[in-house]
């Protein structure tokens, strides 16, 4: 994993040119994204079609939850693989974070970075609960999954968001899409947590709202890494 200063030939050694071959770092932020938003949809629109849950076009208080449709076959199938894939790639993407903030420009290596790193781990394995246990199987292992997800993903993205904030060359779209979706994703667990102490009951709209704007903060490590850090091997 290297940092900034890309380069574009490694040197050469009595044994040979040495290989080298990279990719950016910002294509994980990519993934993280774009395969999360996939599984969900998809599975979203079979369920539907198998009409297991309501159709898009009806009242936002009759929409489903996102679990409930990681029910039934096939879209169980795909969501028990697809939301494991998914944690990996975020795993991943925090990883470059982790050595993406300990470049010399940015601060160089914090205390608040390993903090990340242990929080994101734990939401990531909450995660992959979330896909391998659906609700009907084990409800009780499957919501303390998603509780640990979410509570620790949105966690390290205000931790982090601090700690990108106060780095004065990150680009503007980053800075941009961090802000909006932290601050949109607070307000929606504000009003899950409220509407299920005072209704007694779930916001479905409010789950799918910080989902998205999880997989929102996802995207906007893309221009922190794109050009600045790289994923590759080197051979001989």
């Amino acid at each position: 994993m290297g940092a900034s200063n890309p380069y574009h030939k490694l040197p050469t050694t009595k044994a040979g040119a040495l290989r080298d071959e990279k990719f950016s770092g910002g294509w994980f932020a990519v993934l993280s994204c774009s395969w999360g938003l996939s599984i969900i949809l998809t599975c979203y629109v079979i369920s539907w079609k198998e009409g297991y849950v309501p159709g898009p076009l009806g009242p936002i208080k009759n929409w489903p939850m996102i679990s409930d449709c990681f029910v039934h076959p096939p879209a169980s199938y795909l969501s028990r693989f697809g939301i494991i894939i998914l944690a990996v790639c975020m795993w991943i993407n925090a990883a470059v974070y982790f050595f993406w903030t300990g470049q010399n420009k940015n601060g160089g290596r914090q205390f608040a970075d390993h903090v990340t790193a242990f929080l994101i781990t734990i939401g990531c394995c909450g995660l992959a609960t979330v896909g391998a246990v659906n609700e009907d199987e084990n409800n009780t292992i499957h919501t303390t999954g998603a509780v640990t997800f979410f509570l620790s993903y949105y966690s390290f993205m205000t931790i982090s968001l601090c700690r990108v904030l106060s780095m004065p060359q990150v680009h503007r779209l980053s800075r941009l899409f961090k802000i909006v979706s932290a601050t949109i994703g607070w307000i929606a667990i504000t009003a899950f947590v409220g509407w299920n102490i005072v209704y007694g009951k779930n916001l479905p709209v409010a789950e799918w709202t910080m989902t998205i704007m999880i997989l929102t903060y996802e995207l906007s490590f893309k221009w922190d890494y794109d050009g600045d850090v790289f994923i590759g091997a080197a051979e001989a």
